[in-house]
Parts: C-alpha cells; sequence; structure tokens
C-alpha cells in the first residue's frame, strides 16, 4: 500500500492557512489581553476605595492626600502629609517603610522587586522600583480647601457629586520610562496632547481607569478628562472636586 504524504505545494497551502488563522486572531488575543488588564486595573482601584473608606473612618473624615505650604516637593508630601499611597499602605497589606513611600529624590536599598496593589498590570515599571504606583489624586483635591496651619486637606463631606468626581486617576512617567518619579499627583490643567506634563496614563486602549469619590471605577477616554486650556480645568467637572 502506498503511503501518502504532503507535496510541497500542499505544506504552503496548510502554512499560509495557518499563518492567515493566527493574523486574524491574534488582534482578537491582544484586545482580550489588554481588556483583562483594564478589569485587574480597576480591581487594583476598587480596594484602594476600601482603603481610602477605612482612612477616612480612622482620620475624621479627611481625605489621605493634602498639601504642606511649609513641606518638600511643592509641599504634596511631607512629614505632616506624607504621599496618599505611603497614607493608604497600612489597609492594603503595603509595607509602609520609613521614606520609601514618605519621602521623594533618594534610592533606597529595600524596593519593591514586583508590583504592588498600586501598580497597573499595563504600566510597565522597571523593577526594583522605590516608587511602584501607576494611579495619582488630582492636586485640586488638596489645594482647593482652606489651609489650617499651613496644612491643606479636604474632607470627604466637601465634596459634591461624589459619583461624578475623581478620587485617583491613572499616572504615567513624564517621558514614558523614567522609573525615579513617584505619582503624588497629577495637575489635571497640564491633560493635554503633547504637554510634557501631562501625567494622566492612556494604557487601556488609548484611556484610562478613574476611580470616583462614589467608589465606581470607570474607563474614560482622554477627549472627556483633556484640560480646556493649559492650567484651565472645567467649572465644576470631573477634577473640580469641591464644586
Amino acid at each position: 500500500m502506498k503511503k501518502s504524504s504532503f507535496t510541497l505545494i500542499e505544506l504552503l497551502i496548510v502554512i499560509s492557512i495557518i499563518s492567515m488563522l493566527a493574523a486574524m486572531l491574534l488582534p482578537a488575543l491582544t484586545k482580550a489581553r489588554n481588556r483583562a488588564s483594564q478589569i485587574f486595573c480597576t480591581g487594583n482601584l476598587k480596594q484602594c476605595f476600601t482603603a481610602t473608606c477605612a482612612y477616612i473612618s480612622d482620620y475624621n473624615s479627611y481625605l489621605p492626600f493634602g498639601y504642606d505650604a511649609s513641606g518638600a516637593y511643592s509641599g504634596y508630601v511631607s512629614a505632616r502629609t506624607p504621599a496618599w499611597y505611603y497614607q493608604l499602605a497600612p489597609y492594603l497589606n503595603v509595607a509602609q517603610r520609613e521614606g520609601l513611600y514618605e519621602s521623594l529624590g533618594r534610592v533606597y536599598a529595600e524596593r519593591p522587586t514586583k508590583p504592588i496593589i498600586f501598580t497597573c498590570p499595563s504600566h510597565k515599571i522597571p523593577f526594583p522600583n522605590s516608587y511602584p504606583t501607576s494611579y495619582a489624586p488630582g492636586l485640586r483635591t488638596a489645594s482647593s480647601v482652606p489651609a489650617i496651619d499651613g496644612l491643606q486637606k479636604g474632607k470627604i463631606e466637601r465634596v459634591k457629586n461624589p459619583s461624578a468626581k475623581a478620587w485617583i486617576n491613572e499616572w504615567q512617567y513624564a517621558d514614558g520610562t523614567n522609573p525615579a518619579w513617584p505619582s503624588i499627583t497629577i495637575n489635571e490643567g497640564n491633560i493635554i496632547p503633547g504637554n510634557t506634563n501631562n501625567f494622566f496614563g492612556m494604557r487601556h486602549f488609548n484611556s484610562g481607569n478613574i476611580l470616583f469619590f462614589d467608589g465606581h471605577a470607570a474607563w474614560i477616554p482622554f477627549k472627556d478628562v483633556m484640560s480646556p486650556s493649559s492650567g484651565q480645568i472645567i467649572d465644576g467637572g470631573i477634577f473640580d472636586t469641591y464644586r
């Protein structure tokens, strides 16, 4: 009985068919993977909200983010008001290492070697890293409140329409790669294409996840968060926390 075998032409046809199928499936697989990453990121933000609620309960309704007029790094991190993620760390089983989340501008011997709850899975952060964070509040959450002894820190009850106001936003290094730049805050007036100070992260289908003050997280297209002009935000809009 004669043994059948593929001819060269048949083999090339099979390879061509497999290549065509792979080319058709790859975009779908990539989209599915990105979608899974976006969902995972949303889960991170929801856990941050749970931690925020616990912090608010423990600290007389104050939000875990403030501005210290006498502090360093523009006042958004100091001994009196550490970085927002340093304040939430104990509620998320993240080590609250002295300096690691509080101070800036130094390299520490003990640095996380893998993503933590503050790390978006789509954020390509080189490890080990002193600041493996992918999110940040808008600066108006701290700067748009009265100062008490030089410290500006808002309370949750002052937030108007919490379901429409952003608490924690996707954040990206200024140059897209700098591993030493900490995610303390974003200036919402810089969310303009081409602005070198635009830190809003668009890791999920050219959009970013945002955690709102009522606890829901949503996927927001760039056009819906873009600044109307340099230094400006929409009055009463998503970043106008207390109006």
